[in-house]
């Protein structure tokens, strides 16, 4: 996972895929309880400009926890790509698989403000209000 994180850190994508290469012929990119792992790929993928990839990994992922939906919204968002921020988020809640968070929110937040998608600001503000998720700073900052 620390190699993960230092490949995306310094954007030696080969680097990554030859670990990520590794992860899947060792059996250690499709297990659930590999989600770290897999949740760093993820994060390798968007932070070298590869969403597709990224994507890839995610609808291969056995299990998602709240750190998958985030990090593959934050790399689209990074990426400029905030209407997939809203159809990821919206995937997210419909499917159950996870609860938003307060991150969750944050990004959603600024991509909608980005996209300028007032009415699904409202509505995933209404979302946010609901869970309690408007009482933490950052979150409030982006409804500014």
């Amino acid at each position: 996972t620390q190699l993960l994180k230092d490949c995306a850190k310094s954007n030696h994508l080969r680097t990554g895929e030859s670990i990520h290469a590794h992860l899947i012929v060792t059996n250690q990119a499709s297990r659930a309880e590999d989600a770290w792992q897999i949740n760093s790929m993820i994060n390798l993928y968007t932070k070298c400009g590869k969403t597709v990839n990224a994507r890839k990994v995610f609808d291969l992922m056995p299990e998602r926890n709240v750190v998958s939906w985030t990090a593959l919204m934050k790399g689209y968002q990074d990426s400029g790509f905030d209407l997939e921020v809203l159809k990821l988020f919206k995937s997210m809640v419909f499917s159950g698989e996870s609860r938003p968070n307060e991150f969750v929110a944050t990004v959603v937040l600024k991509s909608c403000s980005s996209s300028r998608r007032i009415e699904e600001g409202k509505q995933s503000h209404g979302v946010f209000l609901k869970h309690g998720w408007t009482s933490h700073d950052f979150v409030r900052n982006c409804l500014v």
